[in-house]
């Protein structure tokens, strides 16, 4: 975050015994839940639909550094 900032990153126990909105199936069972926030200025309007894409960047090849950035997606495991 260029201007600084908050980063919380934080992990809940959860026993899911419906259906989560957003995935097609998830069985019933405990499970930890993940989540990330920050209080940083966000991500371009042009740039969000490809953030999990694999090879995704907006670095300049041979001017930035290494690295994937936000390249994997994890979904919601047991």
């Amino acid at each position: 975050m260029i201007d600084g900032g908050t980063i919380l990153v934080s992990t809940e126990n959860r026993y899911v015994d419906r259906p989560i909105r957003g995935y097609d199936h998830v069985e019933e069972g405990d499970y930890v839940t993940l989540t990330v926030s920050d209080a940083g200025v966000g991500i371009a309007e042009k740039d969000i639909e490809k953030i999990f894409e694999p090879f995704y960047t907006k670095k300049v090849m041979g001017r930035s550094g290494t690295g994937l950035g936000m390249a994997v997606r994890t979904e919601l495991n047991r």
